[in-house]
């Protein structure tokens, strides 16, 4: 288990035309490190900012979302913590958030105008919702296309489908949309197919993610429950998916909030583990021998929420603890 500590501060920055932060050339405050093994943290510069709720990764780098201050903002994570985006319109931006393959960066303001939502992309995407909507509370990209939710509605490229439920994640599979359904009957939507829940009040649908994950050459899609402390993970093609078949049984604290993967690696958090630390688990190799032990990092600070968010980046893996700090948030990065 490893533990750290550290931060970084605000770079001020220029508004452009679109409301996207162009950062200044300035660099006066670099990360520190107080010696702990592996670990660089970034903290949340705004009280309440929450910042690490969400975490996505472009070709610029690691953006973090922080939705919860006066305006919501989201960050730009390196040697400083840059804010990419700063408005006064938008109100919980960042608690959606997705990146695109050329560079392009969406986030999801759902609270905003009358919980209408509200959707910023750094190429002048500017979207509004209906009141009670919630745009943008989820949001991911395929082959160059914006997909978000509105309600119990799927949006791609504008066109709208219909849900089961109001939606947990939102993840590309096969360029497909793949939508959780934390609650009601259905937990997993894959262009329009459906599984039906395993266990009543599990959250199935909370988190999910798609990789390769038993290396067979078929993509798989992890799925997280962390109202049962579990994570499903369907194997194989889509035809033999069962959501009771394989799975991985967490120790509570809200196993399988937050999920990332990429082939034959899995992460998990549980903000709540640990008495109430937070943890998080990476597990590699063949899935049949992952076995839910100790964790690779556990949180240094009760009620921060360590794990709330995870992302994978080659052997790095980035948490968010957004509750850290009295509610500031914070994230840290793990490296060998």
């Amino acid at each position: 288990m490893l533990g750290g500590c550290g931060g970084v501060v605000l770079d001020d920055g220029l508004t452009d035309e679109t409301g996207w932060t162009v950062p200044s050339d300035t660099e006066t405050d670099t990360a520190t490190d107080t010696g702990t093994t592996g670990w660089s943290t970034w903290e949340g510069p705004e009280p309440q900012g929450g910042l690490g709720s969400t975490l996505v990764l472009a070709p610029s780098g690691v953006h973090a979302g922080a939705p919860w201050g006066s305006e919501g903002q989201v960050y730009l994570l390196g040697q400083v913590a840059r804010p990419v985006y700063s408005g006064e319109r938008p109100v919980s931006l960042g608690v959606g958030l997705a990146a695109g393959s050329d560079g392009t960066v969406v986030a999801g303001a759902p609270l905003a105008w009358d919980l209408g939502g509200h959707v910023l992309g750094t190429t002048g995407t500017d979207e509004l919702g209906a009141p009670g909507d919630l745009l943008g509370a989820r949001l991911a990209w395929a082959d160059g296309v914006l997909w978000s939710t509105s309600g119990t509605t799927l949006l791609v490229d504008g066109e709208p489908t219909s849900l089961p439920d109001r939606p947990g994640d939102l993840v590309s599979f096969a360029g497909l949309p793949a939508v959780g359904v934390p609650r009601g009957g259905t937990a997993l939507w894959l262009d329009g197919s459906t599984w039906a829940r395993p266990t009543e009040h599990d959250e199935a649908g909370q988190a999910l993610c798609a990789a390769d994950l038993d290396g067979d050459g078929e993509l798989d899609l992890a799925v997280g429950a962390p109202g049962a402390g579990l994570v499903h993970l369907l194997l194989g093609g889509v035809e033999r998916w069962a959501l009771a078949e394989t799975v991985l049984v967490g120790p509570g604290g809200r196993f399988g909030q937050s999920l990332d993967c990429d082939d034959q690696t899995l992460v998990v958090g549980a903000p709540l583990a640990e008495g109430g630390l937070g943890a998080i688990w990476r597990f590699e190799g063949a899935p049949e021998d992952w076995d839910v032990e100790e964790p690779e990092a556990v949180g240094t600070e009760p009620s921060g929420h360590f794990g709330a968010a995870v992302l994978l980046d080659g052997t790095s893996t980035w948490v968010g603890a957004p509750m850290a700090g009295d509610g500031a948030g914070e994230v840290v990065r793990i490296s060998p």
